[in-house]
């Protein structure tokens, strides 16, 4: 089985910005080098038509207003194939599909017609511009390559294919699709923009089709970024976007392979879904880590009523990411929240109101965590649409399994205030934000609902076959890791895309029975073979890992930690170590040396 990459997609009747970015490797391919070549603008047309000398800035490629539902996936692989996936809703048909796609960095190399292909069908490009990476964006309208795929699929996710026959030099391809709705009575505003922003001051405008009303709380404006050719480690040599909106900082974190892998040919991150706009919780703050900043934004605070824009300025510090597409969705006359039919809440006894106000808004960057981690939620306090900053907020626990637990914390300049605290026992706490004035409730947040499970127990056997666990990396490339399964551990129940060694992805998996768990507390091993339970089987790159083995012995150790999540959304993590050998390591290296085969793996010796 071959593995999916992971990916993240925007399916939602809110705002998106999406945007892919190339990394290649040395070396150029056979590319058609093509000018440019003015591309249709498909929907409404655009006031100003993008020039020449102003190519790298994006400009609206659709722009429509109507019972609209838009949704986008992208896919970033160094394989020849993948999926991206379409959420349909009920009783709606295709209107306009788009494919987005960008190649990797100074290589200058081009996208040519027909190298990629949407469900068997090759693609030829409406536009192709240069980026300032030395590589090509490429635009492509694909309505008639899906519409009857898409109108005959019944409601829910729809799989598409998506084959590239150099993958190697393609980092990434967004598929946008924008379905019309059966309910006439929606009005929803969809924009789409295409270009190549640079590494020094860049925008675009988004133009809404009707004024911020005057309870900006009854609307909803969000927007995601994909970039590619972008890694972000939370070590040196950061590639990170910084974003403004209408002249305040968005984030200064955006970028990193978050929806491919960290592999030249797949370094894409877009903001989807299956993201929060509750981060990142510090917009000035650089990358901490590959998933800091999910590019997935929401850009309510940030805009007041009677706005007919939205300013979007970009910059990128490291000079070589390529933003090359957004998506814009502006929703109005929403219901209110679900939440709003709860009894008020007493907190220190005054009744704070139980519906979204336009001073206090909480949100969470996940409904669900494991117990022992870290949960995060975030307040932004807003006065007539507009952020304040230095106000203090409380947080309480009001019901479940923390009830009565408080926190503190004081706004930032975006008028949000972050809130992290641990779960000790499992089930579903309610929480609330206040902001006091003279010791009385002034203002009170929305109601939400955060999840603990209890954190599943995982084995996994580094090197199958070989104990002591040992690895060469002066002769070895790849590393086999195995995720045991068990009676009471179902791998069929493992949400693929989810696992990470370190901070590696796997490049290979396969599901087979092949080893099972070893003896011993810290480093357990087993040379037993088979049990009987199905496993995951995984190679990852050694130079993946960001391991240093300079200077190791045979006697040294290194404890490896892969961690994942099941379709339910439970957390599991697995420790293991492995011994490194060397040249002039005394360790023995059994002979039984796991080989991957097409079929499987086998056991050599």
């Amino acid at each position: 089985m071959k593995r999916t990459p992971r990916r993240g997609r925007l399916c939602s009747l809110l705002v998106f910005l999406a945007i892919a970015v190339a990394a290649s490797p040395a070396g150029a391919v056979d590319y058609r080098k093509k000018t440019e070549r003015p591309g249709a603008t498909y929907g409404l047309t655009p006031q100003s038509p993008a020039s020449a000398s102003a190519a790298r800035n994006l400009q609206a490629f659709y722009s429509e207003s109507g019972p609209l539902h838009l949704c986008v996936d992208a896919i970033g692989t160094v394989l020849s194939f993948g999926t991206v996936e379409v959420e349909k809703p009920a009783d709606a048909v295709v209107k306009r599909a788009f494919l987005i796609a960008a190649t990797g960095g100074y290589g200058g190399d081009e996208i040519r017609d027909g190298e990629i292909s949407v469900e068997g069908r090759r693609v030829m490009w409406d536009r192709s511009i240069p980026n300032v990476i030395g590589g090509w964006n490429a635009l492509a309208e694909v309505t008639e390559l899906l519409r009857q795929k898409m109108d005959t699929a019944l409601p829910g996710v729809v799989v598409v294919e998506i084959s590239e026959q150099s993958s190697e030099f393609v980092d990434g391809v967004v598929l946008a699709v924008v379905f019309e709705l059966a309910d006439k009575t929606v009005d929803n505003d969809v924009g789409l923009f295409f270009g190549a922003h640079g590494a020094s001051a860049n925008g675009f405008t988004i133009d809404m089709s009707k004024p911020v009303p005057s309870d900006i709380s009854t609307a909803r404006f969000e927007m995601g970024v994909g970039i590619s050719f972008s890694m972000q480690t939370s070590k040196e040599n950061e590639q990170y976007t910084v974003i403004d909106v209408n002249g305040r900082r968005l984030t200064a974190a955006a970028g990193g392979p978050d929806d491919g892998s960290p592999l030249a040919g797949a370094l894409v991150t877009v903001g989807g879904v299956a993201d929060n706009p509750a981060n990142p919780t510090n917009a000035t703050m650089t990358p901490e880590n590959l998933t800091s900043d999910d590019e997935y934004y929401d850009l309510t605070p940030f805009v007041k009523p009677g706005d007919t824009q939205i300013e979007i300025s970009t910059a990128n510090p490291s000079k070589n990411d390529n933003l090359f597409f957004a998506s814009f969705v502006a929703r109005r006359g929403l219901a209110p929240s679900p939440t709003a039919a709860v009894a008020p809440v007493q907190f220190g006894g005054v009744a704070v109101p139980n519906q979204p106000v336009d001073q206090v808004q909480l949100t969470s960057s996940t409904a669900k965590g494991a117990v022992g981690s870290e949960g995060e939620v975030t307040a932004t306090v807003l006065s007539s649409g507009l952020p304040l900053a230095g106000v203090e907020v409380r947080l309480r626990i009001v019901s479940g399994p923390h009830a009565g637990a408080t926190s503190t914390s004081r706004t930032d300049e975006s008028g949000r205030a972050s809130f992290l605290y641990r779960g000790v026992s499992p089930g579903t706490d309610l929480m609330v934000a206040v902001v006091d004035e003279g010791g009385s409730a002034v203002a009170g947040s929305n109601v939400i609902l955060y999840e603990w499970v209890e954190q599943m127990h995982a084995a996994i056997d580094i090197e199958p076959g070989v104990c002591p666990s040992t690895y060469d990396p002066r002769m070895q490339d790849l590393i086999t890791v195995a995720l045991l399964g068990s009676e009471h551990f179902k791998v069929s129940d493992v949400d693929e895309a989810s696992l990470y060694l370190e901070n590696a992805v796997p490049v290979r998996v396969q599901y087979q029975d092949i080893s099972q768990p070893g003896d011993g507390v810290d480093c357990p091993c087993s040379s037993d073979g088979r049990d009987g339970y199905e496993d995951i089987v995984m190679l990852f790159r050694i130079q993946d890992l960001f391991v240093d083995v300079s200077g190791l012995s045979g006697t040294d150790t290194q404890k490896l930690t892969l961690t994942g999540s099941l379709k339910t959304g439970a957390g599991f993590e697995a420790t293991n170590c492995v011994v490194v050998s060397s040249s002039t390591s005394t360790t023995t290296v059994p002979d039984n040396i796991l080989v991957p085969t097409e079929e499987g793996f086998d056991i050599d010796g």
